[in-house]
């Protein structure tokens, strides 16, 4: 980098002696005066330069080691002017390409012999380990004909995770017992399970829960309390392959699948489960064991800040094999992937047992057998033709099909919670059944049966 450059006034003055030179070709005698106008402007150039040759600008820097994926970090500068006149200094800095800062090129007057503090406002748009490098530090020379250029070394790494403050507000919702209330209008699949006691019975017990030997030994009515089951496994299983490079909002999908599953890590871990994760291209990139406790959801952030989409086919199989080898225990397994085709939901569907889909919605879905802005929209909506309908698909997975008219119960709850998806969008979940674990295929039952299917 040159280290000095020539500002306006000493290009203005370089064309005082191409103006005298005119006059020079008429009249010879003029040639003396013409040189000791040279020699003068040269001489104050140079002296100029010289004074400038010492830098005058200290720069120290601090960066946050770790940021997360489009949320501002910060960098703060110490910038000292270590000369007896004031500077105008101009700063930037090496960012790496996928950095934006608003606050760049920086421009500050800085007072003699004076120590700034300043905090620039940094953002990635891209996870993964990053670099930012050098500083570059203009100010003119004390006579203003130079601009003095300076490159002072620096070198920190940051570290960008997907979005860590989603899922920490998430968890200040959370406190706010909002979890508790989404969970209570979704309705968990199979309710709440694990007896917690018995008490007395009020108005508005439903009958279902009263026990009634125990009302009998009392001698009043008594209902049964239950808590949903804790202690258990949820497993992501996160598509890296070609399907998860299209991009939405800047981001690719795989970038938005992580920020999920960073914030239903954060739920499952307060409710007293445990979150672990299998991220898979055309091969299993990486398995986080199931873990609960505080670190949890950082323990996935540092496991996956640094995958990337690839351009390959997704090995759905490789990746249901691994789960099934790596996490012995029931579990709750979310697989979050972009199924284009019919082709692809249907290799999805033939490795599940009871298939949950998270699809995103453009906008509200036209039900045009439902009353405009019919409240039964927020609830839970299953689809089935009768009850004879729902026997025969358990009938198909009692005798190892595939149910053939498979029983359909959906959700939308960004209408409950709007901050599940952008504004206008929706999100619809849906619950599908049955499929058999152990698939029967020329009248052998196996789970091996699937990898031939």
């Amino acid at each position: 980098m040159i280290g000095f450059l020539p500002r306006r006034p000493l290009i203005l003055a370089s064309f005082i002696p191409l103006a005298l030179a005119f006059p020079v070709m008429v009249a010879p005698e003029l040639w003396a005066p013409l040189l000791v106008v040279d020699a003068t402007l040269l001489g104050v150039a140079l002296l100029d330069l010289g004074w400038s040759r010492r830098a005058l600008v200290r720069l120290d820097r601090s960066v946050d080691g770790t940021a997360s994926l489009s949320r501002p970090f910060s960098a703060k500068l110490s910038i000292s002017n270590e000369s007896e006149r004031a500077l105008n200094v101009e700063i930037q800095l090496d960012l790496f390409s996928e950095a934006r800062c608003a606050d760049l090129p920086l421009h500050r007057v800085l007072r003699p012999r004076s120590n700034e503090r300043i905090h620039l406002s940094i953002r990635s748009e891209a996870r993964g380990p990053k670099a930012i490098g050098d500083h570059f530090v203009r100010y003119p020379s004390r006579l203003g004909l130079w601009t003095r250029q300076l490159r002072l070394p620096a070198a920190d790494e940051v570290h960008v995770y997907p979005d860590l403050m989603a899922a920490r507000r998430y968890d200040l919702v959370a406190k706010m017992d909002r979890t508790h209330a989404l969970s209570r209008l979704a309705r968990h699949r199979g309710g709440e399970t694990e007896f917690e006691r018995l008490r007395d019975h009020t108005r508005d017990d439903e009958l279902r829960r009263v026990d009634w030997r125990a009302s009998a030994r009392r001698g009043k009515l008594t209902v049964r309390d239950y808590q949903i089951e804790q202690n258990q496994n949820v497993v992501c299983m996160v598509d890296c392959g070609r399907l998860m490079t299209t991009r939405w909002a800047g981001h690719t999908g795989l970038d938005h699948a992580l920020n999920a599953v960073l914030m239903l890590s954060q739920v499952a871990v307060r409710r007293g489960d445990r979150a672990g994760l299998i991220a898979f291209g055309e091969r299993v990139e990486r398995v986080v064991v199931p873990t609960g406790g505080r670190t949890a959801t950082q323990a996935l952030a540092r496991a996956t800040y640094d995958l990337f989409p690839r351009m390959v086919e997704p090995a759905y199989e490789e990746a249901f094999r691994t789960l099934q080898i790596r996490v012995r225990r029931r579990s709750l397994v979310v697989l979050l992937t972009h199924a284009l085709d019919d082709q692809t939901a249907e290799r999805i569907q033939g490795l599940c047992a009871e298939l949950i889909l998270n699809i995103a919605l453009d906008a509200m879905p036209d039900f045009p057998a439902a009353p405009p802005h019919a409240s039964f929209l927020r609830g839970d909506m299953h689809c089935s033709e009768s009850l004879w309908a729902l026997e025969r698909a358990y009938d198909d997975w009692k005798a190892g099909r595939v149910s053939a008219e498979p029983y359909v119960d959906m959700l939308i709850p960004s209408q409950i919670d709007p901050t599940m998806a952008p504004p206008g969008k929706h999100m619809m979940t849906v619950f599908v059944q049955y499929a058999p674990y152990d698939l029967k295929v020329d009248g052998v039952r196996a789970g091996a049966n699937w990898d031939d299917t």
